[in-house]
Formats: structure tokens, sequence, C-alpha cells
């Protein structure tokens, strides 16, 4: 799937979303773009959703909008596990919005697997960030080319033997 310049692929809550293909756009344009209005973002979605990415799948933001990710994720209880490649070229490969929150549980903490690459051309800047919420449990085997960006929220990362964070 390449769609230019607009959002990819844009859920609400309770999805399953398995890549092993390449999910791709390059948005460069105005305009908030997708269901959510928070940039032109490859993938986005609210909450209870899992992203499965193959070890032949790639999600690509390829463009230079600022605000498009290439996986956005607004809620709580989201699950990504990559065994490929998350990319953006001028933004986080991967952001939690945070506007739609939870309880606070641990249970309703966003979930990240990392056992491929993650990542961004500039490493002085964040390949994966937060905007509160939840928290994240981010679990690294793989590389993450960027920093990690966390805001409010209960956090926890694991950075396995062998992981690399390069950032």
């Amino acid at each position: 799937i390449n769609t230019d310049d607009s959002t990819a692929l844009s859920f609400k809550n309770d999805y399953t979303v398995t890549i092993n293909g390449t999910v791709q756009n390059n948005a460069t344009g105005e305009g908030d773009g997708g269901y959510q209005g928070t940039g032109k973002n490859t993938i986005e979605a609210v909450s209870n959703t899992t992203i499965q990415v193959g070890p032949a799948g790639q999600i690509l933001a390829t463009g230079d909008q600022e605000g498009a990710e290439a996986v956005n994720l607004m809620g709580y209880s989201n699950q990504i596990i990559n065994n490929g490649t998350i990319w953006a070229d001028t933004n986080a490969a991967i952001q939690f919005e945070d506007s739609t929150q939870g309880n606070g549980s641990y249970a309703q903490r966003n979930i990240v697997t990392n056992n491929g690459t993650i990542g961004r051309n500039d490493t002085n800047r964040a390949a994966i960030g937060t905007s509160g919420g939840n928290g994240i449990i981010l679990e690294n085997n793989g590389t993450i080319q960027g920093g990690i960006s966390l805001a409010g929220g209960n956090d926890s990362l694991v950075f396995n033997a062998g992981s690399t964070v390069i950032g």
C-alpha cells in the first residue's frame, strides 16, 4: 500500500493488523489528514489495537510533513509487535498521542515489542515518543535508531542482550 500524501490505514478501536509487505506514505502537504486529525500518519488507531509487523514487513513514513508518524496511536491497550521495520524520515517512527486515556491501570498500558528495526533519519530526535497517558512497556530485542522520549505515565523499559539504541 502506498498512499503518497495521505494516511494509509486509520482505525478506531479493537483491530488486529498484520503487515507482511510494505505500508507507506509520503506526506508532504498541508493538512491534518487521517481519521484522527493528528497528521498524515502512515497507520493510526485509537485503542485496543494490535499491529504485527512480520520479518519482511515495513511501515514507512517517507515524507517531510511535521506530525506524520509511521505509527500514531491515540489511546490505550495497544500493542505493536515489530519483527520488520518501522521507519519515519522526519518524525517519530512510533508516537503514542495519548489523547484518549484509560483508567491508568497497568493492564491498559501500550506495549511495544521490537525484534526488528524502529527508527528515523535524525538519531538526535525521538524514534519512539509518548505524550503521557497510561504509559508504555517497551521491550527491545532489536535496533532502535533515534531516542526514546517518555512523558508522564507509568513506563517500563526492557533492553535485552544484543539489543541496540542509537540516539
